[in-house]
């Protein structure tokens, strides 16, 4: 914790000697990362150590910036209970000299924070920030849309978790990268043109090591199967996105949001079966089909299923859902007397409940009167 500290203290020396820069224009927004020290309650029984913070925030005003802040730290506790403290709340920010080399501003905050402990019971409370920063300006663009700053603070946070709800104090010490854009323009005066100097030599061209043809610095994918086709992060092209790549896709054109097995074939089978008007009668050029089905699933025997009966909207959802048990029924029968095991399949009826299209058209009708065979044995 010294050597942080000592680190917080050496940038500010430095920073003290930088040409003049102003902050973020009001308006403008922008994102801190950043390092903090936190020194913990006694009553926590912990020890002191470091942290990681994010603020994403903007300038409302000329005086007024508010800011979502999230903060992380692991601490060592005693007897191994060590203690995980996670910390997300709202900040409101008063600046002073917005327009010079070095801003102060002081802040306070509220949120919850998570107090997670190895051995004992986990709580959540609310917690409250009171703290004074200094923002460190660096650079800017000439009509003030962006630039960077250092920025350092410290708080105190009150958090309401002890003992009988007792509150806890923390201290916390932060330094972050301040990146600010957009916001009012200003008019500068033009910086004098730098002495010119001679550039470095081009960094070499980043390796493409497994040959998809995109680069190891974006490739996402660094081990795709040579020859594979890859999309622009280098990862295989996933077509009908079923989770299998189109390499080891058997089934390319797969039905979206069908689930599917290893191969990314589908394990639900639209069956071509039809019945008379409102009845759960087979038409005789349905039974052929059905007799191919019923020798299919005779050669594998391990297949396991559900015949699901399915309507449109039209009448009411009692006799649809009838309709639809009859139905499915009936081509589980029919398949049982084919020699394919009763065990093996069951029936159910759905209704109108699970439409795949729309039912004010004659084609979406017609799509969503339908049974289907459901795979169980690859769910």
């Amino acid at each position: 914790m010294k050597r942080f500290l000592g680190a917080v203290f050496l940038a500010c020396v430095v920073l003290s000697s930088h040409d003049a820069r102003a902050a973020e224009r009001d308006g403008a927004w922008y994102i801190t990362p950043g390092v903090y020290g936190l020194w913990t309650d006694d009553q926590r029984n912990a020890d002191d150590d470091y942290g990681a913070s994010l603020a994403i925030g903007k300038a409302i005003s000329e005086r007024w910036n508010l800011e979502l802040d999230g903060r992380r730290s692991e601490h060592e506790g005693l007897a191994g209970n060590d203690l995980v403290l996670n910390g997300a709340g709202l900040n409101a920010l008063l600046v002073f000299y917005r327009d010079s080399r070095i801003s102060p501003f002081l802040l306070l905050g509220g949120g919850w924070q998570e107090n997670n402990f190895e051995i004992s019971a986990n709580q959540s409370d609310a917690y409250a920030d009171t703290g004074v920063g200094i923002f460190f300006n660096l650079s800017r663009s000439s009509d003030c849309s962006r630039g960077f700053a250092l920025r350092g603070d410290l708080r105190a946070r009150h958090d309401f978790a002890g003992p009988g709800n007792d509150r806890l104090v923390d201290y916390i010490a932060g330094l972050g990268l301040h990146f600010y854009w957009g916001g009012n323009p200003c008019v500068t005066e033009p910086e004098p043109e730098p002495a010119a100097v001679v550039p470095p030599p081009p960094p070499p061209a980043p390796a493409d090591s497994d040959g998809d043809g995109v680069t190891d610095d974006t490739d996402r994918c660094p081990g795709t199967a040579a020859g594979a086709p890859v999309d622009a992060t280098g990862c295989e092209l996933d077509g009908d996105g079923d989770g299998v790549v189109d390499r080891l896709d058997k089934c390319p054109k797969t039905p979206k949001g069908d689930k599917v097995d290893a191969n990314g074939c589908s394990l639900t089978l639209r069956l071509e079966v039809q019945f008379d008007n409102n009845s759960a009668t087979l038409r005789p050029e349905s039974l052929s089909y059905l007799d191919q089905v019923a020798a299919r699933l005779n050669e594998l025997p391990s297949v396991t299923g559900v015949i699901e009966g399915h309507t449109d909207s039209n009448g009411s959802a009692e006799y649809n859902q009838d309709l639809s048990e009859r139905r499915a029924k009936t081509v589980r029968e029919y398949l049982v007397s084919k020699g394919v095991a009763s065990s093996r399949l069951t029936a159910q009826g759905l209704g109108e409940t699970q439409p795949v299209a729309d039912n004010t058209t004659a084609e979406g009708r017609a799509q969503n009167r339908r049974v289907v065979l459901r795979r169980t044995d690859q769910q």
